[in-house]
């Protein structure tokens, strides 16, 4: 028995349906997604906090202190799973150091309060350490979460420090020496990062930082 053929309006139609349906899936998945990254980064900025009191207390030695890293990264792993290593449990604490919330909320509640503070994959916040200005470091964060960026793109195209060009004009109209990795290319580069903040909430860009 023949299937009947449908007409071209049901298969617009369809169309229309599976392609609404197919894009709640994906915003599930997305959904699904954010809140599994804002989980684990806000349980490794946990991490890092005690990491980093435990240092203040002034109860241990730097040694010890790396010895209590190397062991940490031995035995989480049997416990919780991959994403311990002593790299990545030593960038925990600078995570922290980084991003300070200031909470004196047990662990379980804390972790619930700070979940929507960090959006973004783990990755993303492990290169965005490496951007040593504060007010440069939140204009990369948000942009990766509003514009979408991954952190394949987040590296390459924002962070990469081969694409950065900054030159006296004055002093170098022809750009022949570029001055970004000089001392104080930082300083500069802060002032011009703020400066473009503040035109880009001017004009109403969605991109701006809050």
């Amino acid at each position: 028995m023949n299937e009947p053929v449908p007409s071209t309006g049901e298969a617009a139609r369809y169309e229309t349906v599976f392609g609404e349906v197919s894009e709640i899936g994906e915003a599930a998945r997305r959904v699904a997604a954010r809140s599994v990254n804002a989980a684990m980064a806000a349980t490794y900025w946990l991490i890092g906090r005690h990491m980093a009191e435990f240092e203040q207390e002034g109860r241990t030695r730097a040694e010890y202190c790396e010895q209590t890293v190397e062991r940490l990264a031995a035995d989480l792993p049997a416990r919780h799973g991959r994403g311990h290593s002593v790299r990545n449990v030593w960038q925990m604490r600078a995570f922290y150091l980084a991003w300070p919330i200031l909470q004196t909320a047990s662990a379980e509640s804390l972790l619930n309060t700070i979940r929507s503070r960090f959006p973004l994959p783990w990755s993303a916040y492990v290169r965005l350490l490496s951007v040593r200005n504060e007010r440069a470091r939140a204009f990369y964060g948000t942009g990766a979460l509003r514009g979408g960026w991954t952190v394949r793109q987040l590296d390459r195209d924002f962070l990469n420090p081969e694409r950065d060009e900054l030159y006296d004009l004055a002093a170098d109209p022809g750009e022949a020496a570029n001055l970004i990795r000089q001392p104080r290319a930082g300083r500069v580069l802060a002032r011009l990062h703020a400066r473009l903040v503040a035109r880009m909430r001017a004009v109403g860009d969605r991109l701006a930082p809050n």
